[in-house]
This record gives structure tokens, C-alpha cells and sequence, in this order.
């Protein structure tokens, strides 16, 4: 015999602040500068354009994660968006690394890319676990 499935008891998650959406679409500008100025000096861009761009943009993302915190119970979606502020803070040391005269360019890339690799691992996971908490999981394997 077949159980049927129990409706989810999961709280409906309240909505989310008008300041947080315009602090997350901040940050989302700030991504989009970040990648643009990491691009143009490989499209042979001027490079001291490339520095402020990507400066600006590290600096909004940075700005937008550390004021939009997790409101919800979730103790590991709470460290994910706490790895989001460290990618933030990488791309913040890798912009330092463009304008300090003595560093490699492999100095400010490989904090690109420790901020990139922390940023995309997070966003999937919080939208990973996120679905599964909407969908009535939490981590507990379906029941027979």
C-alpha cells in the first residue's frame, strides 16, 4: 500500500524588504562590474579604466552582501550567505592587487578567481537548499 504524501508544515517565508531587494540588485550591478573589469584587459581595454570599474564593483558587492543578511532558521544557508561576504572580501583584496604597484597580475587574478569559485558555490547551494526547504524536505529522505 502506498502512503500518500503529508502536506508540507514548512513556514511560508515572509517577503522580502524593499531595502534588501535594492541591496541584492547592488550587488548584483557590482558582480557585473567586477566581471566587466576583469575583462577588459583581455579585450586590450585601457587597464587604468579596468582598475576603478573593477574597484567599483568589488567595492557594491562587498556593500550589498554585508547589509542583506539571512533572515530565515537555516543554520547552513547562514553560512553560505557568511561565504558570500568572504568572496567579497577576495574580490576587494584582488582590486587592492591592481592598484599596488609591486604585485604580479597573478596576484589580483588568483583573488578573482577564490571570489568567483566562493560566490558561485554559494549561490548554488542557497538555491539548492532553498528549493529543498520550499519543497517540504529539510534534508530527510522520503518516506515509503
Amino acid at each position: 500500500m502506498k502512503r500518500k504524501k503529508q502536506p508540507s508544515t514548512a513556514p511560508v517565508p515572509a517577503a522580502p524588504r524593499k531595502a534588501d531587494v535594492a541591496l541584492s540588485l547592488l550587488a548584483n550591478v557590482g558582480l557585473l562590474l567586477i566581471v566587466a573589469g576583469a575583462a577588459m584587459p583581455l579585450f586590450h581595454g585601457p587597464i587604468e579604466a579596468a582598475r576603478y570599474v573593477y574597484a567599483s564593483g568589488a567595492a557594491l558587492l562587498l556593500v550589498g552582501r554585508l547589509f542583506v543578511p539571512y533572515r530565515g532558521d537555516s543554520l547552513r544557508i547562514r553560512r553560505l550567505f557568511s561565504m558570500q561576504i568572504f568572496a567579497a572580501l577576495a574580490f576587494v583584496v584582488a582590486a587592492f592587487f591592481m592598484f599596488y604597484e609591486q604585485s604580479t597580475p597573478n596576484d589580483w587574478i588568483a583573488f578573482t578567481i577564490v571570489g568567483a569559485v566562493l560566490q558561485i558555490y554559494a549561490a548554488f547551494m542557497i538555491q539548492h537548499l532553498e528549493s529543498r526547504t520550499k519543497n517540504g524536505e529539510n534534508g530527510k529522505k522520503n518516506q515509503k
